[in-house]
């Protein structure tokens, strides 16, 4: 907010001095011939003030002669209405002459009417010489800002200075300044809550996501944690990236692999999948252990995220079953040696989901295999469960945490619950919720935990690159 506030300060100065230069340059005549023109000007405006003020003087004092005789009127109709109730008399209204209690009864009714209308004009009065007197104060005040502005200008010998004084001092400068500073404050909160109550209904509406009607398959979590010990039957392989292995069986068939599928170069190369390191179980009856261990830049086993290696967890996809899962997050993948692994790429231009969310391609990992996802944040795999009254589970996962999800769950994007932390930019406009049977995979530790020093010029960069990742499903 506060660097927000200097942006706008800055960019109305410059607007301002802008104004002043446009107005020196295209000024032919003399300087001090303009000079004396505002100098007159300045003076014919003093004299009119001036003339102002003595007029609102004359106004006031009239306006409180007024609302004395008015309040004296009140007075005096008072007494008389007193009087007037001392003279009534039911004894005498029977008995005694009638025509004189209707005289006094009339009477009486008169100073009453006569009393309300003064009680009228004296509230009328009071209002009037309200306005009167904060128009006489504002008056004062533009006549001290006119001679301040006079004796400024005839001190001046500067012409730029001459010229930025007439922009900040007109009409409009101040006007100006002060309205931009404001619409410039206040555009993002109100740009924030029309997106808020009028975009986010017609969004959340719309169809959601669902590339699998497999729902009766089931993924499962075999292991999660710093390390995990993965089982190679006969005749399955690991592909994994190399710097996950520590320790492996020594009859295992090892041999390094280019790239995890042909099909797919960019994502290969923009997810580090290339390189790998492939171990082959080639035993017939025998089952071999491959024991992985996160890496990453952090190194250590810290309880903050600087100091602790990528988390992993493996997930098992039975035949039939699939998981959409963006590949930046794969560490390795186990399958049968003769059966190829089996990637579907999915757009999605046209939906309004992938326009809000910002990603227009999903990569689904098609079973039986088991996927080695890695997390820096740590990696939790979530189970939405079932309601008592019968509907489909619901679960929502903010944004930036979720990592895959079942592809028969359906996927669309929610708008996040607080309005205060998006109204100041400390949560997206919407967070992603699954709705079905089924499982998502989400990052452990809060956004903003973690980060490591290494220049602003860096963190843009990768925050950038980061983002078209997300675009093409990566």
């Amino acid at each position: 907010m506060l660097r927000r506030a200097i942006a706008a300060c800055v960019i109305a100065a410059l607007g301002l001095a802008g104004w002043a230069w446009w107005l020196y340059a295209h000024d032919d005549g003399d300087f001090s011939q303009r000079r004396a023109r505002e100098l007159a000007l300045f003076s014919a405006e003093r004299a009119r003030i001036a003339t102002l003020c003595e007029e609102t003087d004359a106004r006031i004092e009239a306006l409180r002669a007024e609302l004395g005789a008015q309040q004296q009127k009140v007075a005096e109709a008072e007494r008389a209405i007193e009087l007037h109730k001392s003279l009534e008399s039911e004894w005498k209204r029977w008995t005694g002459s009638r025509e004189e209690q209707e005289l006094n009864d009339r009477k009486r009714g008169e100073q009453e009417k006569i009393k309300t209308g003064a009680s009228e004009r004296i509230a009328a009065l009071r209002q009037e010489l309200v306005d009167a007197t904060q128009a006489q104060q504002r008056a004062e005040v533009a006549l001290a800002r006119v001679g301040r502005l006079i004796t400024a200008t005839e001190a001046e010998t500067s012409e730029l200075k001459f010229y930025a004084l007439l922009v900040w001092e007109g009409k409009h400068g101040r006007r100006f300044a002060f309205c931009f500073f404001g619409v410039w404050m206040a555009w993002p909160f109100v740009g924030r809550l029309a997106l808020y109550y009028l975009a986010t209904p017609f969004v959340i509406r719309r169809k959601p996501l669902r590339l699998s009607k497999r729902a009766d398959v089931a993924l499962a979590v075999d292991g999660e944690g710093g390390a995990v010990t993965v089982e190679l039957m006969p005749g399955e392989l690991l592909c994994a990236r190399p710097g996950l292995v520590e320790s492996a069986d020594e009859e295992l068939a090892r041999r390094n692999r280019f790239w995890l599928k042909a099909r797919f170069p960019l994502m290969n190369i923009a997810c580090r999948l290339t390189r790998l390191a492939e171990l082959r179980n080639e035993a017939a009856d025998k089952t071999r252990c491959v024991t992985l261990r996160g890496a990453g830049k952090w190194k250590g086993a810290g309880a903050d995220l600087r100091g602790r290696r990528a988390e992993l967890a493996v997930v098992r996809v039975p035949k039939g079953g699939s998981l959409v899962l963006r590949p930046r997050y794969l560490a390795g993948v186990v399958r049968a040696a003769d059966a190829p692994l089996v990637i579907r790429s999915h757009w999605r231009f046209f939906s309004v989901h992938a326009w809000v969310t910002g990603q227009f391609r999903f990569f689904e990992f098609a079973g039986p295999c088991r996927l080695i996802v890695a997390g820096q944040r740590g990696v939790q795999a979530e189970f939405p469960e079932l309601r008592e009254d019968g509907r489909r589970p619901v679960q929502r996962a903010e944004a930036w945490a979720t990592m895959g999800f079942s592809a028969a769950v359906r996927y669309r994007p929610t708008r996040v619950k607080s309005l205060w932390r998006y109204c100041r930019g400390l949560s997206p406009l919407y967070d992603d919720l699954f709705v079905g049977e089924g499982m998502f995979l989400v990052q452990k530790n809060a956004m903003g935990q973690g980060r490591y020093d290494k220049g602003r010029l860096r963190q843009f960069g990768a925050g950038v690159w980061r983002r078209l990742q997300k675009i093409f499903g990566m």
